[in-house]
């Protein structure tokens, strides 16, 4: 569920309830992997380092923070380095990593957090055609 910032007032006794969130899911819509297989690792060892402890195992998001997966700067590399080295979302909390992460390191969380975002995608249409979602 994402971050929904709201002013909450409590009043002793009172009764008033707050409205649900409203939440939209975005599709799994990963671009095609083009990394190789050790492209991928690196990005899952960078990730698990540097990312994991507020965008969850696996890039699902952690509750206020993105699901990865999902996310429509995979199909742009330029903006993807953008936000992870060059910190263009800072405002909105998520900081550059320039000092830790390299280019390369960032075309590498890239092609991880994209086979990800593949593995989900295989995962929830399985499951859409009647069959059973596998594991890892």
């Amino acid at each position: 569920m994402p971050s929904i910032p709201r002013l909450i007032v409590l009043k002793l006794g009172g009764k008033a309830r707050l409205p649900a969130a409203e939440t939209v899911e975005l599709p799994f819509d990963p671009p095609v992997q083009t990394a190789s297989a050790d492209t991928v690792l690196a990005g899952k060892r960078l990730f698990a380092r540097y990312c994991s402890v507020c965008h969850g195992s696996g890039a699902v998001g952690g509750g206020v923070t993105p699901d990865l997966r999902r996310s429509g700067l995979l199909g742009d590399a330029a903006a993807w380095a953008s936000v992870v080295r060059d910190g263009a979302l800072t405002e909105r909390g998520m900081v550059s990593f320039r000092a830790v992460v390299d280019a390369a390191g960032a075309g590498a969380l890239r092609a991880y957090v994209t086979g990800e975002a593949h593995y989900a995608r295989s995962q929830q249409q399985a499951v859409g055609a009647g069959g059973s979602a596998g594991t890892r």
